[in-house]
């Protein structure tokens, strides 16, 4: 798929919403605000024909370093509990970014649209759960974070 598609697929998607204008930039990149206030980005690498999907959860506080590398490492396995997705460190900073990757041969106005809506719905459950830590409103024996049935795995939707 080339650029060109992607960007008529956002451009659709844009003018449905009112946003004539959307688009990805000259880096390939493309930042929105959901109706629920989730900011998710969108990076388009044409040599893979991937639109990687990210959005930032939260920061890691230090005084719950350890507890927020664990929920992380245990939501990972398998993608049991990120429905696909990766949860992650930024390489800069403390903040904790969810990812996924959707292969975009097929990829079209309604799958994007699926796709965006059940990435945000992952992202706030997260976000939720790595607060409830800070909270402390999660018991320490309680492993399990958002489930699949927060949002399908995106990389298969597309």
């Amino acid at each position: 798929m080339t650029r060109a598609i992607v960007q008529s697929i956002f451009s659709e998607i844009g003018t449905n919403i009112g946003i004539p204008d959307l688009a990805l930039d000259d880096s390939d990149h493309l930042g929105i605000v959901t109706d629920d206030g989730v900011g998710v980005n969108f990076e388009y690498f044409e040599d893979d024909d991937v639109l990687v999907i990210y959005s930032t959860i939260g920061e890691v506080p230090e005084e719950h370093r350890l507890r927020f590398y664990e929920e992380l490492l245990h939501a990972n396995f398998l993608w049991q509990a990120t429905a696909g997705a990766t949860l992650s460190l930024a390489p800069r900073g403390n903040l904790v970014m969810l990812n996924a990757s959707v292969t975009v041969h097929d990829l079209d106005r309604a799958k994007l649209l699926k796709v965006t809506d059940h990435f945000a719905k992952l992202s706030w459950a997260w976000s939720d759960r790595l607060q409830a830590i800070v909270d402390g409103t999660v018991e320490d024996d309680e492993t399990e974070g958002p489930q699949e049935s927060a949002a399908p795995d995106p990389s298969q939707m597309a």
